[in-house]
């Protein structure tokens, strides 16, 4: 029990059940078999990381300041108690737009989680974007969201978010179904995203899902990518090439956009929390996340990063 001040028995490990029973922020990682809130406001610094094999519970908010991770490891543990997950944009001005994902499920609408965009740039997109009504969609798990950034900002601007509900856990399904209308019949993308608040292993992720290798399905071409919006607007329209992407081989970055400048990092295998990015699938089926995917470690890496 942590009791404010200090843990009762010492540091907890992960065969020990631990109870929260005051305010807590220290800058260290924490191990523990289940975890309960019972009082008190729980913040984990950013760069830090709770692992908890089973379910967490209580009646107060664990906070995950930005950066910082939840990770879980048994797949059937049920959590009750909701957590607040920060996540910043990095500057941003008010044409660009972030794929985003959520590590929770609950009640926050679209609404809540960006009270500020205009109510028609809300978006996702399975084989063509569909607009969405920010004051009535909830987020749903493993979906990306491309939302566009608070109109009127004309120099970048970094933006807090902020995702609340109870944090998802275990095995995640998102069905896919192909273009059949499409002329390149047996194509199909989805807008998805890391639906946990931990880092996802893209490779883990690949190796499951890959088409005539996959462990788990054989639906996704193996590429996935992350926008980077380092060219203006044209009119209405975005430039396709700003795209990043990564493979089993590795990150390809964005070219950069006319004044030399924006993301031009290629991505790498790990995804943080939060992010949303593209995947290309082959045939009908599932996408699939789950735990063995779940990485305590850079979650640093949320793609919209300027050099």
């Amino acid at each position: 029990t942590w009791n404010g001040s200090s843990w009762s028995l010492g540091t907890p490990t992960v065969n020990q059940n631990i109870v929260f029973a005051g305010n807590y922020s220290l800058s260290t990682n924490i191990d523990g078999c289940s975890c309960t809130l019972s009082s008190g406001v729980v913040t984990i610094p950013s760069g830090n990381v709770i692992s908890i094999a089973n379910e967490i519970t209580g009646s107060v908010s664990l906070i995950l300041e930005n950066n910082a991770s939840l990770v879980q490891t048994n797949p059937n543990a049920v959590n009750t108690a909701t957590i607040t997950v920060k996540r910043n944009t990095t500057p941003i001005v008010h044409d660009d737009f972030t794929y985003w994902s959520s590590p929770t499920t609950g009640s926050q609408t679209l609404r809540t989680f960006s009270p500020t965009t205009q109510s028609d740039k809300f978006f996702t997109y399975l084989n063509d974007w569909a607009y969405l009504n920010p004051t009535v969609q909830t987020f749903d798990k493993g979906i990306g969201y491309a939302i566009r950034a608070e109109y009127g900002d004309v120099t970048p601007v970094v933006r807090p978010h902020e995702f609340t509900g109870v944090p998802n856990n275990g095995t995640i399904n998102v069905p896919v179904t192909v273009r059949t209308s499409n002329p390149d019949i047996g194509i199909g993308e989805i807008l998805a995203g890391n639906p946990y608040p931990s880092t996802l292993d893209a490779d883990a992720f690949i190796d499951a899902n890959l088409v005539g290798t996959g462990t788990i399905n054989q639906t996704i071409s193996g590429t996935l990518y992350f926008w980077t919006h380092n060219h203006s607007i044209t009119g209405y329209d975005y430039d396709g090439n700003d795209y990043a992407t990564y493979t089993k081989l590795g990150g390809a970055a964005a070219g950069p956009g006319p004044s030399g400048s924006g993301n031009t990092n290629p991505p790498t295998r790990y995804i943080a929390s939060g992010q949303g990015f593209f995947v290309d699938y082959e045939t009908d089926g599932n996408i699939t996340f789950n735990n063995a995917m779940r990485l305590g470690t850079d979650n640093t890496n949320f793609y919209k990063t300027s050099n």
